[in-house]
This record gives structure tokens, C-alpha cells and sequence, in this order.
């Protein structure tokens, strides 16, 4: 019962871990080694890692294991980060294989929610794996200048929150 929950690894995603507890029942699936701990602290969440190669640098599973138990999973609601938002409303991440991964999480979703906060607009990103177009939500830490809102609210329908 509950929420199914698909969170990629990320600093950003990372914090909304902690504000899961006392929720509800939900389950979560996540690549992210650093959410382990913060989520098992949670009787109500059924926490499911996605298996595959570990990367130490920013402790995440991914590759082609983590893929094929990915495309099983249809989830409610998935919770994704980006490590930068361009100037045309793309999200693009460093590496191919994370952008790959990202773009089959944003499949398995009814439900998109963009966690990124300011800092990463027009920061750094190589490889785009979507855009504000692909969400139905954006959560942000405090909107962009107005300049920037304008053309962001113009290449999309999005919807935005300041929290």
C-alpha cells in the first residue's frame, strides 16, 4: 500500500530522504547508496536498492544490472535531480551512462518532480537527459531572477514551487 517512489542518487534528492519519515507507507526505489541509511530509519518505507556497479566517488549503483531492474518498476511518483538547467530549460548531467540512467527513471513515472535548487541554473552539465517540459513539477530553493523566469514559464507549462 502507499506510493511507489523512484528517487536518483543526488545531493539535492538526498535531502528530500529525510522529509519522508512519518508519511505514510510508501515504497521507494533509489540507486543511491548515501539514501540507505537515512531511509531504513523509516518503519513505514519499504526501501528497495536498484543493484549494479558502485561508483565510490558519488555512491551510486548504476549500469546495466540497475537498468534491467529498472525498466520493472512503474512508480507513482519519481523524484529526480539534475546537475544543471541550461538556458533552453534542458537538465543535463556530466556523464552519459547517469544520463541514460536518468532518462529511463523519468519513463517509469506517472508523476515527475524536478528537485533543483538555484545553483544549478546555467551551471555546469555535458549531457542532457531532459528538459522542463519532462516534469509536471519543479522544486526549487528560490525561483530564477526574472529574466530567466520569463524564458524558462515560455518553453514550458511547468509548474513551480518555492520552498
Amino acid at each position: 500500500a502507499g506510493d511507489v517512489l523512484i528517487i536518483n542518487d543526488g545531493s539535492t534528492t538526498f535531502h528530500l530522504a529525510s522529509c519522508l519519515g512519518g508519511r505514510g507507507r510508501m515504497t521507494v526505489y533509489t540507486n543511491s547508496i548515501a539514501m540507505v541509511a537515512e531511509l531504513s530509519r523509516f518503519p513505514d518505507i519499504r526501501l528497495f536498492v536498484m543493484g549494479g556497479e558502485y561508483h565510490a566517488d558519488m555512491f551510486y549503483l548504476g549500469g546495466s544490472l540497475m537498468e534491467r531492474v529498472l525498466e520493472t518498476i512503474q512508480a507513482d511518483i519519481v523524484f529526480l535531480g539534475t546537475d544543471a538547467i541550461d538556458r533552453q530549460g534542458r537538465c543535463l548531467v556530466e556523464d552519459q551512462d547517469v544520463a541514460r540512467t536518468t532518462q529511463m527513471m523519468l519513463r517509469r513515472g506517472r508523476r515527475k518532480i524536478l528537485l533543483a535548487d538555484s545553483a544549478k541554473l546555467e551551471a555546469a552539465g555535458t549531457v542532457v537527459y531532459g528538459s522542463l517540459r519532462d516534469f509536471d513539477l519543479w522544486i526549487t530553493s528560490r525561483l530564477p531572477d526574472r529574466e530567466a523566469y520569463r524564458r524558462f514559464h515560455k518553453q514550458t507549462e511547468i509548474k513551480e514551487e518555492e520552498i
